[in-house]
């Protein structure tokens, strides 16, 4: 795909493997697994794989007509309602080892 391509991209243009991702990314919190375990069941992929699968994903603009949430809260200067995202830390928990994306806010006032 070049670039002229992918920025025309909408939802319908997303495969269901990829609208799965961002509907996964809005609820993993919800499921009594842990995150990755939930993640190499449901996608076959390692964790590494995933990530990477899904921040190509969150460049698309599809992805920001399936979940506007999740797109902002994922994508560093995303500003879905007209504030400043924030900056994606990807971390090992210290219980259990778990890979844990976290949020920090940046934007006035917030660090900059």
């Amino acid at each position: 795909m070049t670039a002229d391509t992918t920025s025309s991209l909408t939802a319908r243009d997303l495969s269901e493997r990829q609208i799965a991702i961002i509907e996964f990314e809005g609820s993993w919190w919800m499921q009594d697994d842990a995150r990755d375990t939930a993640i190499r069941a449901r996608f076959a992929c390692s964790t590494e794989e995933y990530y990477q699968e899904l921040n190509q994903l969150l460049d698309l603009p599809g992805a920001l007509e399936v979940d506007p949430l999740v797109v902002e809260a994922s994508v560093p200067g995303a500003a879905v309602d007209g504030h400043v995202g924030g900056e994606l830390l990807l971390q090992r928990s210290p219980v259990g080892g778990d890979l844990l994306l976290r949020l920090r806010s940046v934007g006035p006032g917030l660090g900059q």
